[in-house]
């Protein structure tokens, strides 16, 4: 009986010692594990981030090089015949291939009278693209938007017609 009264003691006496140490090191390894899977979390939402942050750049300066060729057009720069200039954003706009990330091409005077490539027109004098572009006579990128004819979020891509 004294060797089982031994073996209680020590049992009872080191019981609260390993349970107090295992929680301890539990809860160290917890908090540990939760910074870095945090870390971890933070820097795979930054990568993707930049990475479709680059696609959206080359998406944007891809368009731009469009533009500038459709702006440099003998026939838009007469900006005389509308017919004419309908034609040419009109077959630009189905020449694009990713119709899901571009609504709309349009040409617009230096009165702010606009032609879309669906062939529908509208006044967009009062529009800050347009106004930069006038302004600086350089191409713009707008800040995203949300877009009055689409209701959706926009970046607006203007050249100047050359």
């Amino acid at each position: 009986m004294g060797l089982k009264s031994i073996q209680t003691k020590l049992l009872v006496l080191f019981l609260p010692f390993f349970i107090v140490s295992f929680s301890v090191l539990g809860a160290i390894s917890y908090y540990f594990s939760t910074n870095a899977l945090s870390k971890s979390v933070d820097e795979t939402a930054m990568a993707i981030g930049a990475d479709h942050a680059g696609d959206f750049e080359a998406d944007v300066m891809r368009l731009q090089v469009q533009l500038e060729a459709v702006a440099s057009m003998a026939r838009v720069r007469a900006g005389t015949d509308r017919a004419l200039i309908l034609e040419a954003v009109s077959d630009t706009y189905k020449r694009i291939v990713d119709k899901e990330k571009i609504d709309n091409i349009l040409y617009l005077s230096l009165d702010g009278s606009a032609i879309r490539s669906d062939g529908t027109t509208a006044n967009l004098a009062d529009r800050e693209y347009f106004q930069k572009v006038v302004a600086t006579k350089q191409p713009y990128v707008s800040d995203p938007l949300v877009a009055r004819a689409t209701g959706k979020m926009s970046v607006n891509v203007t050249v100047p017609v050359s």
